[in-house]
């Protein structure tokens, strides 16, 4: 058997959230220019020049942060002979293991991200769901556990993990 692996990342929704900052941070400069250079303090919403000072910093560190984890977050699977294999960094550092009787059934096929679990990353879908780990995209390997637990793993290729699942589980189930 060959081994299937794949590596997924972030791809479009670092460009936004890096605009997003850019556009918090020129209306923070602007009122804070304003307040603290012209003296013009907003009628509507005063705060002290402390409190705006620390509403900038609080808002680009929590931006920074933000980009980092979108940046840094990788959901890496892998399948041989032996199991199925995941992690997601910096949720799940460690690669957690599944062996074919840890699993009572397998479906690799499309789902709804935002209806089923709430968009993408680490997500909980509740019970009936189960934990859901993606990145983008709407297809992944829905897995029944023999504990009762549920767990989707986005894929952005099903086909390949779908054969890999099938040899694993023929392989280990039936010694071939």
């Amino acid at each position: 058997m060959s081994e299937f692996k794949e590596t997924q990342r972030f791809k479009f929704i670092l460009l936004p959230i890096i605009l997003l900052h850019a556009g918090i941070g020129l209306l923070l400069a602007n009122d804070l220019y304003k307040q603290l250079y012209l003296g013009q303090i907003d009628a509507k919403k005063p705060m002290s020049d402390e409190g705006l000072i620390l509403t900038a910093v609080f808002l680009n560190v929590l931006m920074l942060l933000v980009e980092w984890l979108f940046s840094k977050a990788k959901l890496e699977i892998r399948i041989d002979n032996l199991g199925l294999y995941y992690k997601y960094f910096p949720f799940i550092r460690a690669w957690k293991s599944l062996d074919h009787r840890d699993i009572e059934s397998f479906e690799v096929g499309k789902y709804n991200a935002l209806m089923d679990y709430g968009g993408w990353g680490y997500r909980r879908g509740g019970k009936k769901m189960g934990l859901c780990l993606n990145v983008w995209g709407n297809q992944g390997l829905k897995l029944q556990l023999t504990n009762g637990k549920k767990l989707l793993l986005g894929t952005q290729e099903p086909a390949k993990l779908a054969v890999a699942m099938n040899q694993m589980m023929n392989k280990t189930t039936y010694g071939a």
